[in-house]
């Protein structure tokens, strides 16, 4: 039995950014902070998330869907390349 058992894996959604969060700067105790009003950018933990299904929703319109179709009708009609890499 394997170890670690195969998974369907699905995407959610894609991040387009992440909260902005900063933190004041702290003297070396950790606790203090300095006189200075000095701020540093900080890990949120917060991220901002297009969900999987507006993606689909926006790759299903009809402009898009006929923009598709004409590039495979161009593909498929176009004369395919050979690319010869071996040496004589």
């Amino acid at each position: 039995m394997p170890i670690v058992e195969a998974r369907n894996i699905t995407l959610l959604g894609i991040v387009w950014g992440h909260i902005p969060h900063y933190k004041r700067i702290l003297e070396g105790d950790k606790k203090t902070r300095i006189p200075q009003d000095w701020w540093v950018p900080d890990n949120s933990n917060m991220a901002c998330v297009i969900p999987a299904w507006r993606i689909v929703e926006l790759l299903n319109i009809q402009e898009l869907r006929d923009m598709r179709s004409e590039q495979a009708k161009m593909l498929l009609g176009a004369p395919h390349a050979i690319l010869d890499l071996a040496d004589d």
